[in-house]
């Protein structure tokens, strides 16, 4: 059952925080809590990360995709319609993001924007915040911060990547 709804999109509904559990065969495991989500799915690898985060932001239609698919048949019309504003619940208090922590690391980050078919945000992890302008920089930052959590290797990506260089 939601907390509260609103016609009105907050503009931290995308914050998420992300729990990595375990890294195997190069792939990350893990899980992804946003108050906004009704339950609390948990990912096997990054492409369905991606695809869950897509899918949510796809749901509450923020942040809206730069383009959108046009065609002139009715049956894929549905595909790129431009989705009407519905009642955005939040599900969870913000206690989420102080209750919830990966085995591996822990990491926060929000998206603003999704322009070019790409992801443009901040993400947070050990009191460091970077800027990504890419769905890839995204995943090497959140692979790069379990690598460095784990203990297996010490990259210096976090340290090298200043949001506007």
């Amino acid at each position: 059952m939601a907390l509260r709804g609103s016609k009105l999109i907050p503009s931290t509904v995308t914050r998420t925080l992300l729990c990595i559990d375990y890294i195997k065969e190069g792939e990350l495991y893990g899980r992804v809590f946003n108050p906004y989500m009704q339950t609390e799915p948990s990912f096997n690898g990054a492409k369905q990360l991606i695809e869950i985060m897509e899918a949510f932001f796809d749901d509450i239609s923020f942040p809206q995709e730069y383009y959108t698919l046009r065609t002139f048949s009715d049956e894929k019309k549905k595909a790129g319609e431009m989705r009407k504003l519905t009642d955005i619940a939040r599900y969870h208090e913000d206690a989420v993001f102080t209750e919830n922590r990966g085995e591996l690391c822990t990491l926060v980050f929000e998206v603003r924007f999704r322009q070019n078919a790409e992801w443009q945000g901040d993400i947070e992890w050990n009191g460091m915040t970077q800027k990504f302008r890419s769905i890839l920089t995204f995943l090497l930052l959140v692979d790069d911060a379990s690598i460095k959590a784990s203990g297996k290797a010490t990259t210096k990506l976090w340290d090298m990547i200043d949001g506007e260089k």
